[in-house]
């Protein structure tokens, strides 16, 4: 299995450091959010209850929704759809918690893993497409659909010192290295010439001859 990559030389962590002691948590979401699974409803409820409990959190929500839908909730910002790479890529560098609570049938984690190449340290579901991509040490994985879940795990990222929280994301870009394109490249590469060196040995010892049409049998 050769997964879907990202191009990490696009997102990359910020040069300085991100977050400081006593300023609001910045959350961060990304896809479509008309979309039931993607979990926006799950994430809207556990920012009002934490915002509820004292905790200074912030949530900037990027990406399409059903017209009109994007009403004024107290700390949230809606930014609509960021299509060039390199401005996403800097809404995932202004972020300090990447949030993705989506409920099931995420095939991979490809927001996840841009997250993740940013440096940034992820809350996210405890579904297959995610546990494939996720670094445990970069990454709070919650039940899906649990909002109560969600919540303390985004609370115990708020409390916890910016410098842990870089900890994570540091560890997090190791584990999206893994899938740069490059990489991805050369091993796509490697399974196209294991594959024609089997055709050949199969086919007469590597024989060019015996691939070319109307070659005697």
């Amino acid at each position: 299995m050769i997964p879907n990559g990202v191009p990490t030389a696009v997102f990359h962590p910020p040069e300085g450091p991100c977050g400081a002691d006593g300023a609001a948590t910045r959350l961060l979401f990304v896809g479509n959010w008309r979309d039931d699974r993607k979990g926006l409803p799950l994430l809207l409820e556990a920012h009002r209850r934490l915002r509820r409990d004292g905790v200074p959190v912030t949530l900037d929500v990027v990406g399409a929704g059903p017209p009109g839908a994007a009403a004024a909730v107290d700390g949230v910002t809606f930014h609509g759809p960021v299509t060039a790479e390199e401005d996403l890529a800097q809404r995932y560098r202004a972020c300090d918690v990447f949030v993705s609570p989506a409920t099931g049938r995420e095939s991979f984690g490809i927001v996840v893993l841009e997250a993740m190449a940013a440096g940034r340290p992820v809350v996210c579901s405890d579904i297959a497409g995610y546990r494939e991509v996720v670094a445990r040490e970069g990454a709070r994985l919650v039940p899906p659909a649990s909002v109560e879940a969600l919540t303390e795990a985004i609370r115990a990222l708020a409390a916890t010192r910016p410098e842990e929280r870089r900890r994570m994301g540091a560890i997090n870009r190791r584990r999206a290295e893994e899938f740069d394109w490059d990489v991805l490249t050369r091993r796509v590469r490697q399974e196209y010439e294991a594959a024609i060196a089997a055709r050949r040995r199969s086919s007469g010892r590597g024989d060019p001859t015996r691939d070319r049409p109307g070659a005697s049998a």
